[in-house]
């Protein structure tokens, strides 16, 4: 029903959702296209985001994180300075602690 593409899939969703909700005056979702995207929400769940292959990935990820943390823990005052002189934001004038 959604379609064998990512666009194909986006396509008929909206579609679905612009002529469900303007047949009935509200932002509603057509019965079969909802049913439809709660198929495929749980097959990318079971087989994408939490499949094998990324269950293999969490420990690599929780490294990196843990890592990351450490670091900009130990580098505070560095990290700091360093985000304020990259930020478009940052005026010249900006004191560097």
């Amino acid at each position: 029903m959604l379609g064998d593409t990512g666009a194909h899939r986006i396509d008929a969703l909206v579609h679905d959702l612009v002529e469900t909700s303007e047949a009935a005056g509200d932002v509603v979702q057509g019965e079969r296209a909802g049913e439809a995207m709660n198929a495929l929400r749980t097959f990318m769940f079971d087989h994408v985001y939490l499949g094998p292959a990324a269950r293999r990935e969490h420990a690599k990820i929780e490294r990196v994180i843990v890592s990351l943390f450490d670091y900009f823990c130990e580098h505070r005052s560095s990290s700091a300075a360093t985000s304020r002189r990259r930020s478009p934001t940052a005026s010249p004038t900006t004191s560097r602690a």
